[in-house]
């Protein structure tokens, strides 16, 4: 019986403003990376210059190909094979497989499989700009197998990139955002809180929430205590609200009264910091907010003893009705609305 094998072919770069001329054996000494190898900072950090890996490349990564290539078992077209750009007539220039590249140039290897192509304008946008999202787009872990996926890092590093280059202004939202929908982001709600970091990196761009995890701002205040904030005490705050203008929003004082009055203990409240931090704001503006967080707490200590008068005369009990608008169809009468009987407590 015959048996029909079905062909696979290797697969290709893809990417918007790519063409690929040919994919070819191209001597490695010919091969040049795109990032500077490594500087040394005043301060003696290690430093990578490579947009498209923030913290420069992963070693685990180039050894894991370093023992595939030793042993035979580095497959060329396994996987996309690496970008380059011709610049002369000899040298080429890596868009993406740093990685592969350096494990090749340490296994002793004198040619890689790679694929030569060019980026062109499209769009609107520029060649730089394509090429660039199709270093992060390679790195997206939608599109990988093994763990050297891209991070938030980086990709905020290609759109700082974009903007160093002149392919838009860090005070335009609307393309940071775009760049970010064309690093394939495709949640809304991350594109715009990486769009409010990469604004906030530009102190002169105001009224920008600043978005951040736990451990962001951990960091943001161990920060300012460092450079002697005298604001945080010379410690590490508890707890910390943000917000985006001067004014004092209520949600954000009720908030923070339910986190501090959770740690009450048998009526004793224990010795609580709370740090208040408005992103992107003028001199002018910081200084107002200071002067408003001096009422930080007044209006919410005002509302809870008028609340408490009101208990304790009966008025507030007597005029305020909560009611339950019913969900459950096999009651007679489905939706009716029933009067909630309230329990309060016994304010002397």
């Amino acid at each position: 019986m015959a048996v029909k094998v079905k062909m696979v072919e290797a697969p290709m770069p893809k990417g918007r403003g790519l063409d690929v001329s040919r994919v070819d054996w191209i001597d490695i000494k010919f091969l040049k990376h795109h990032y500077k190898k490594v500087v040394k900072t005043n301060g003696g950090v290690i430093k990578s210059d490579n947009d498209a890996r923030a913290n420069m490349l992963n070693e685990t990564v180039i050894q894991a190909f370093i023992f595939l290539i030793e042993n035979g078992l580095y497959e060329k077209d396994h996987h996309i094979p690496p970008v380059v750009i011709r610049i002369s007539d000899t040298e080429y220039i890596m868009v993406s497989g740093e990685h592969r590249l350096t494990a090749h140039q340490r296994a002793g290897k004198t040619k890689m499989w790679v694929a030569v192509c060019e980026f062109v304008p499209t769009a609107g946008k520029s060649a730089g700009y394509w090429k660039r999202k199709y270093q992060s787009n390679e790195n997206n872990p939608r599109g990988r197998m093994d763990s050297n996926s891209r991070t938030d890092a980086d990709i905020i590093s290609i759109v700082m990139a974009d903007i160093r280059e002149g392919d838009f202004k860090i005070t335009e939202e609307e393309n940071i955002l775009e760049s970010l929908k064309d690093q394939h982001i495709k949640d809304l709600k991350k594109r715009q809180d990486l769009a409010n970091i990469i604004m906030n990196l530009d102190p002169s761009v105001s009224g920008v929430p600043r978005s951040g995890n736990k451990n962001f701002w951990k960091t943001y205040i161990k920060g300012c205590i460092q450079d002697k904030e005298q604001s945080f005490n010379g410690s590490e705050p508890d707890h910390i609200q943000k917000g985006d203008g001067t004014e004092i929003d209520p949600d954000y004082v009720d908030r923070t009264l339910r986190v501090i009055l959770a740690g009450v203990l048998n009526n004793v409240l224990p010795k609580t910091q709370v740090a208040l931090h408005w992103g992107g704001m003028s001199g002018k503006d910081l200084y107002k907010s200071r002067e408003n967080a001096d009422d930080y707490f007044f209006a919410a200590i005002k509302r809870a003893f008028l609340l408490t008068d009101l208990v304790k005369s009966g008025q507030f009990q007597k005029m305020v009705d909560v009611n339950l608008i019913s969900q459950f169809r096999g009651e007679v009468e489905p939706y009716v609305q029933q009067s909630i009987k309230l329990n309060y407590p016994e304010i002397k």
